[in-house]
């Protein structure tokens, strides 16, 4: 479940993570090594879900749950990285579709698209 983790800052993140979902060993001390929380990391959730009382299918939810938040952190990471800000805004039904005709027409991503027509609209409005 933790494969991919590889820097202390990521492994920091799986022990809140774990301990937000309490699935954190309480009861036994965890150091502040890589090797050391990384470890602690392991034991708690193969603890948690030996337990008698979690069934397999809660224990596979919170795998899926797992992933999924930390597929969410690394892609906002890489987009922090790229100085990249992401934006959810409604628009039209018709908006969207010459977006699309955009990306379709240039052969891109419809981000990339969209950047593309902001840059020309500013240079427009800019009068260059």
């Amino acid at each position: 479940i933790f494969r991919s983790i590889n820097t202390l800052e990521d492994m920091l993140w799986v022990r809140k993570y774990l301990i937000d979902h309490h699935v954190f060993l309480k009861d036994y001390s965890c150091g502040n090594s890589e090797d050391e929380v990384l470890a602690h990391c392991y034991a708690s959730y193969f603890i948690w879900s030996q337990q008698s009382n979690i069934s397999q299918s809660y224990d596979k939810l919170f795998v899926k749950k797992f992933k999924e938040a930390w597929s969410a952190r690394k892609h906002r990471n890489k987009n922090n990285a790229n100085n990249r800000k992401t934006i959810n805004i409604p628009i039209s039904e018709i908006s969207h579709k010459r977006l699309e005709e955009l990306a379709q027409t240039a052969g891109t991503a419809k981000n990339i698209a969209l950047e593309n027509a902001i840059s020309v609209a500013w240079e427009i409005m800019r009068g260059k």
